[in-house]
């Protein structure tokens, strides 16, 4: 029997009912190539497969059924068209569940597994991709795709990191917003967004941090969107800019919002001009 998986294209609750032709198409293109460089990464040759369209339904959510099929007629791919599937339903499964990334998902694929998630940031509802063979359908909501991304990006990162130099050291601090957390070679770590660089810092959290703070799952709900202070060894890359962090505390802490009447003084200057206050304040007289 032919493998076969369905890919089923919601649109979101806030805007119209009718998906745009190029995301929902888009979407479903984008699992094929996907799982076209999963047989490539499994196979190492040329690819084998062909994912036939079988059925589809322009309604309200869109939906269509692909077939595996064999580029050379009377060639057998039954058996290589499942373990294609069974690679991308594991790792996408894992981006989604807060896991690593899977050896596979390198630049290319993980560009594409990218754009499939961010499109569920924006246009898509959900996706549901469905393997059939008894498994779970994979369903791709906008909460776990944004959490799939920055671990995408954090993996990314991570990358990006090794062919920098790292070897200047110091003990310090950095503050900034928790956009993300999850493992950095099998150890806790949070994804910061530094505040007065912009960039983006892995820091990875030491045993003693990690077993206060609790499960793992807990991460995301303590930290994401804090304001967080984290001090520890802080490495830098040539230009000075802190890229990872071994972090030996994590602090979180809530800024008050404060009205600006709350700290109008309109007697601060004593009765002077700005002007003589100014020159007053400098010692200059006047």
């Amino acid at each position: 029997m032919p493998e076969r998986l369905a890919v089923t294209v919601y649109p979101t609750m806030t805007e119209s009912d009718n998906l745009t032709a190029p995301d929902a198409l888009r979407q479903v293109l984008d699992i094929v190539e996907l799982l076209a460089k999963a047989e490539a990464y499994q196979e190492g040759g040329p690819n084998k497969i062909v994912w036939r369209l079988t059925s589809a339904s322009a309604n309200s959510p869109f939906t269509v059924e692909l077939e595996a099929t064999a580029h050379m007629p009377d060639v057998s791919i039954s058996l290589q068209a499942l373990r294609v599937k069974q690679i991308v339903r594991g790792a996408v499964s894992s981006i989604l569940d807060g896991g690593s990334r899977a050896d596979w998902l390198d630049n290319g694929a993980g560009r594409t597994l990218k754009s499939i998630l961010q499109r569920n940031l924006n246009g898509v509802g959900r996706t549901d991709i469905d393997f059939r063979n008894s498994a779970d359908p994979i369903v791709i909501v906008h909460a776990s795709a944004k959490r799939a991304v920055l671990a995408l990006e954090m993996a990314e990162l991570d990358e990006e990191l090794k062919d920098d130099d790292l070897t200047h050291v110091e003990y310090g601090a950095l503050e900034g917003e928790v956009m993300s957390t999850g493992l950095h070679h099998s150890r806790p770590a949070v994804f910061l967004k530094e505040r007065l660089s912009g960039e983006r810092v892995i820091c990875v959290l030491s045993a003693e941090i990690a077993e206060r703070i609790g499960p793992e799952h807990s991460w995301l709900e303590v930290w994401t969107g804090r304001r967080t202070l984290v001090s520890g060894a802080v490495y830098y890359d040539q230009e000075g800019v802190a890229r990872r962090v071994h972090a030996e505390n994590v602090e979180t802490f809530v800024v008050p919002e404060v009205a600006l009447n709350e700290i109008r003084d309109s007697d601060f200057t004593g009765g002077m001009s700005p002007l003589n206050f100014l020159n007053h304040a400098r010692g200059d007289g006047g």
